[in-house]
């Protein structure tokens, strides 16, 4: 018998604040009125507080002492700067990760590629950054893993955008290379499939031309 449970009043409103904006709902640069949001949600002001605290620290939200909470502006400087690292440092995780994946791990990765397949927007953005977490979560270097949470938390803003200009490969084609490389306990392998992901991310938030010159 599985156990479900309930939301409480903060979680609710992380959740939907954290979907409105990532689906644009809520675009940057809006205000966010902590007394409105907390009419809109059916919830108190002290849920809604602790839930913008939480996006501020995923930089979802930015805090201001005159301005109070608003929807980050996009940067997207700050955007090729966040992929640029993890550029550097994500393969390297993969590598290490990959000799220690069960196959129970890899089974569930699956399932979110198939799950991701079926969904868009703030649903498909959170199914992403679960599939990248899973996968690296066995690597045996907490401080390296940490950093890479961070980092991807600070690129979740971003995701939406380099969607709408994302070329050839599809990310599903992209995040199943990386899957098999898994399967095939193949260290090489998996740390260049990662890098041509970010690679490929990383592209799409650069203008066409730009994006040209370089390839």
């Amino acid at each position: 018998m599985t156990v479900t449970t309930p939301r409480t009043a903060h979680s609710y409103a992380y959740e939907s604040l954290r979907a409105r904006i990532l689906s644009g709902e809520l675009p940057p640069g809006t205000a966010l009125i902590q007394a409105n949001l907390a009419r809109d949600l059916g919830v108190s002001m002290t849920p809604v507080r602790e839930a913008l605290r939480n996006l501020a620290t995923e930089g979802l939200v930015t805090m201001s002492t005159h301005r109070g909470a608003t929807v980050t502006q996009l940067d997207l400087e700050d955007a090729k700067e966040i992929y640029r690292i993890r550029l550097q440092l994500e393969p390297s995780a993969a590598s290490m990760a990959v000799l220690e994946a069960d196959s129970r791990l890899l089974d569930e990765a699956d399932k979110l590629i198939d799950r991701m397949a079926d969904t868009s927007g703030a649903e498909w953005i959170a199914l992403n950054q679960e599939f990248h977490g899973l996968l690296l979560s066995p690597a045996r270097s907490p401080r390296l893993l940490s950093i890479l949470r961070s980092l991807q938390e600070a690129a979740t803003l971003y995701v939406g955008v380099a969607m709408a200009h994302r070329r050839a490969p599809s990310p599903e084609t992209e995040h199943r290379a990386i899957l098999d490389a898994y399967r095939r306990r193949d260290p090489t392998a998996a740390a260049a499939a990662v890098a041509d992901h970010i690679l490929s991310s990383l592209k799409s938030l650069e203008p066409e031309d730009e994006a040209k010159a370089k390839s």
